[in-house]
């Protein structure tokens, strides 16, 4: 079986992207680059695909090697000019995102549409609150990942930002633990 062919048994797997991660700037949602790859890895690692996100030469490549007979196929967006290590930083991670969707055919499913077209089904609340099956929803935004950049490089400086971030902010697993951990090692340089 060639590597187009699983591709093509992946993308029937797949389903489609929460868009669970906001964008206060644009006041809009997306789905980060770690749901992607947390719901893509799996299916491609079945298949015995490697994976590989590389800068190339100016260029942001998905590349996707089928381990079984190495035909390959990738995606590349060319990165902008920016002095800014920051900005570049977030372009890398905006890329990947976009050029590894673009390579699977991935769609994005928002929510809050989803809610209001009726799609998902809403149970009885006052029952499930009665029963203890509910808690209040978390109303507080997602940390992004430009925000937890930002933040660590506080927490690496020093500065104890830990309790006021979990409690502005919905924090996903990978970041709490990397927060947590730079905040618990911080050692003044003497």
């Amino acid at each position: 079986m060639g590597i187009k062919q699983k591709i093509f048994d992946i993308r029937k797997n797949i389903g489609k992207l929460t868009k669970d991660t906001a964008n206060p700037f644009f006041k809009s949602k997306y789905a980060d680059i770690n749901q992607l790859i947390e719901m893509t890895d799996p299916l491609l690692a079945d298949k015995q695909i490697l994976i590989t996100m590389p800068i190339r030469l100016g260029f942001v490549v998905v590349e996707l090697t089928d381990l079984e007979s190495g035909e390959t196929m990738e995606s590349a967006i060319e990165l902008p000019q920016s002095n800014d290590p920051q900005k570049t930083g977030s372009a890398i991670t905006y890329f990947r995102r976009y050029a590894l969707k673009s390579l699977l055919n991935i769609q994005e499913e928002d929510d809050d549409a989803n809610k209001a077209s009726g799609n998902i089904q809403e149970e009885d609340d006052d029952a499930n609150k009665a029963s203890g099956n509910i808690q209040e929803e978390d109303v507080r935004p997602w940390l992004t990942e430009t925000q937890f950049n930002s933040y660590l490089a506080l927490i690496n400086k020093g500065e104890k930002w830990l309790d006021k971030i979990k409690k502005k902010y919905r924090i996903k697993k990978a970041f709490s633990t990397t927060l947590e951990s730079a905040e618990k090692n911080y050692k003044p340089k003497t």
